[in-house]
């Protein structure tokens, strides 16, 4: 009232109270009685509005909230502690809860509802802090429901399976006090997880059949895992039960891990360079490790197969012999379980990209050195060994066949080594060195190593050592000598079949340019070793590599790889005067061309320009780049020139037509 001032005035008009939208809510009685003293119906919206089912409230919901409340509806009373991910989530009524009691953020989401229809409160803490709150909860008085994933997200395409697996109390509070063993719900993630790959690897062509055995194995030769059914839960509990469960799945992960080894698929027994039975040892612990890493990666204890305690010491051994082994053993472990993954999501496993180039991979071989050469020498047969001596030193090295002991007290019959070092010394030689034929205890040497020596094959004859043939040290290091080279260089592929591929492109000083599909591990190496002070080094090796590679496998040579593909009906003799240029203000390239006398213009990219640099010939480069880039330009210039000669044609015959004399009836 005091904002009106009274007017002397009067007139009949409509009257809104202005003051309805904010009355106070304990006033409302009384402003109802003013209202019906006035006769003026009330209507009670809040009373006449329907209740909304709560089938058609859960409709609202999104899937992990309809998940939670079925999951709360068990456990009414309890505060349910919902694990997503990484975090235990609680929602509505809990989430005001458990904010209060634990002192943590609680959120209000006015996008999403719950149940009732109002707006959602959200509260959490990461899982790893459960032994933190939990007791602070109990402490409070609650009950506390804990869910948890039952799968692997990662593992699933569909919603992810959560059941509550334990129930925890106050003290003295015994109303339907329900426990489920924690150990006895991870072992069925296990078993759902292991189930997965398992079919996984069925749909990707391996047989898979019951094993008639108490342990499942893979059958290379047929392609089929036999495998041992899941432990029953009422013959084992708790931990014994997963236990049991994570003994196999460890088992079928070493038997899938072997699987992916096989020679149509990373081929890994090929690419080892090993003896049978190392090679072998060597699977052995490749399976060992991918699977124990997919273990680890589910949260499991990892065990060593029985069958292969005994290959312990072995695998310490080599890996302490060998520095090379270690790096081997990283890339085959991460190539199987990288296959692994990639099935288990249903994806196309492209095993030549994995392991490199698959051409390069099985037929790549072994550079050639004087000491691999001189290892194949020695025979336990005939007795023979190698000895390469430096009479400038009055030292030399004594490579014994296989089978033979560097260890002094530890001879065989017709090669005591004792006997050798006699011998030798009498030649006044007094530095001798024993060595295996190859291996980590070779004589790994390069070849510059043997310059200014001799070399020989011979055995003992009493306390003599009769040569049995000399080696001419020239001639091998002739055969080692390897071409200078201008440039090596790195190019991504960016058309055909191998788009998206690395290229290696070598220009020796003399000879012609030698393109090539390298492997992955040597894209590698280029790209850190740009990085590094070493680029030189490594660029001179990998380009020496691959050259003796693409000599004794001319099939690998792509050296068409960065020529563009034009049709074969094309004259290509009708393009002339084609250049490729640099604008000097935006720096774009572009080729400029003329085709049967018209001048075309094109914009290039930067890889169709620096290709023409990886190829031999640059001016048949650019011929076939305008040939691609102005092909649609030259099939329209037929097409008129075509219309045009027709058209010709017809208008050349109708003036013929005209001017020929006509036949008709004279008046």
């Amino acid at each position: 009232k005091e904002l009106f001032k009274v007017r002397q005035e009067k007139s009949m008009r409509s009257v809104h109270n202005i003051d309805q939208t904010i009355m106070p809510y304990e006033f409302k009685e009384a402003y109802d009685q003013i209202l019906a003293e006035n006769s003026v119906s009330v209507t009670n919206k809040t009373e006449q509005q329907e209740e909304v089912p709560e089938e058609k409230s859960k409709e609202t919901l999104s899937p992990i909230l309809r998940q939670f409340y079925d999951l709360k509806s068990k456990h009414p009373d309890a505060l349910l502690l919902f694990r997503i991910g990484d975090f235990y989530e609680t929602y509505g009524k809990d989430a005001e809860n458990a904010s209060r009691t634990l002192g943590i953020t609680l959120t209000r989401q006015s996008s999403q509802k719950d149940k009732d229809g109002k707006p959602l409160y959200m509260a959490g803490f990461p899982y790893h802090a459960l032994d933190t709150y939990l007791p602070k909860l109990i402490r409070a008085g609650h009950r506390v429901a804990i869910c948890d994933q039952l799968e692997d997200p990662r593992q699933t395409k569909n919603q992810v399976k959560r059941s509550i697996t334990e129930l925890v109390t106050p003290s003295g509070d015994q109303s339907n006090t329900k426990s489920i063993d924690p150990h006895e719900a991870k072992a069925e993630t296990v078993n759902s997880n292991i189930g997965k790959l398992v079919e996984a690897l069925k749909g990707a062509g391996m047989k898979v059949v019951p094993s008639v055995y108490s342990h499942s194995f893979y059958h290379a030769e047929t392609d089929t895992m036999e495998v041992v059914p899941e432990p029953k839960s009422y013959t084992y509990k708790g931990a014994s039960y997963l236990n049991k469960v994570c003994d196999r799945a460890n088992e079928i992960l070493r038997e899938a891990v072997a699987y992916t080894g096989t020679p149509e698929r990373l081929n890994r027994a090929s690419r080892a360079n090993m003896l049978p039975e190392s090679s072998e040892r060597y699977e052995r612990l490749v399976q060992e490790m991918a699977a124990g890493s997919l273990m680890l990666k589910m949260g499991l204890p990892v065990k060593i197969s029985k069958n292969n305690l005994d290959n312990v010491d072995f695998w310490q051994r080599e890996l302490t012999e060998d520095p090379k082994l270690l790096d081997r053993l990283e890339r085959d472990v991460n190539n199987a379980i990288e296959v692994l993954e990639k099935i288990s999501k249903g994806q196309e496993v492209d095993y030549a990209v994995i392991r490199g180039d698959s051409s390069v991979d099985t037929l790549q071989p072994r550079s050639y050195t004087i000491a691999s050469e001189l290892a194949k020498l020695p025979d336990i047969n005939t007795r023979e060994v190698v000895l390469v001596k430096d009479r400038k030193n009055n030292s030399a090295a004594v490579i014994l066949p296989a089978g033979a002991s560097l260890e002094v007290n530890n001879e065989l019959p017709g090669l005591s080594k004792q006997r050798i070092i006699s011998v030798l010394r009498k030649e006044g030689i007094n530095d001798i060195k024993f060595y295996n034929a190859g291996g980590a205890l070779g004589l790994n040497q390069p070849n510059d190593f043997f310059r200014g020596k001799t070399a020989e094959v011979a055995k003992l004859r009493n306390w003599n050592l009769v040569t049995t043939s000399k080696i001419d040290m020239k001639e091998e290091l002739a055969r080692t000598a390897k071409p200078e080279l201008k440039s090596v260089s790195l190019q991504k592929v960016s058309e055909g079949q191998h788009q998206g591929r690395y290229a290696l492109i070598i220009r020796p000083v003399d000879g012609e340019t030698v393109t090539i599909l390298p492997e992955k591990n040597d894209v590698t190496r280029f790209f850190h070793a740009v990085k590094e002070s070493n680029s030189s080094a490594v660029k001179e090796e990998l380009g020496q590599k691959y050259l003796a590679i693409a000599s004794q496998h001319p099939e690998l040579r792509m050296d068409g790889l960065f020529m563009p593909k034009v049709a074969e009906d094309l004259d290509l003799k009708r393009i002339n005067r084609v250049s490729l240029i640099e604008d000097k203000n935006d720096k774009s390239k572009y080729l400029v061309a003329q085709i049967d006398g018209m001048s075309y213009r094109k914009k290039i990219t930067a890889e169709q320009w620096s290709s023409m640099f990886y190829v031999d010939d640059k001016n048949e480069y650019k011929v076939r780049l305008a040939a691609s880039l102005l092909g649609a330009e030259i099939q329209q210039a037929d097409k008129n020139r075509l219309q045009f000669e027709e058209h010709g044609d017809n208008e050349q015959a109708e003036e013929q037509n005209e001017n020929s004399p006509r036949r008709g009836f004279h008046r």
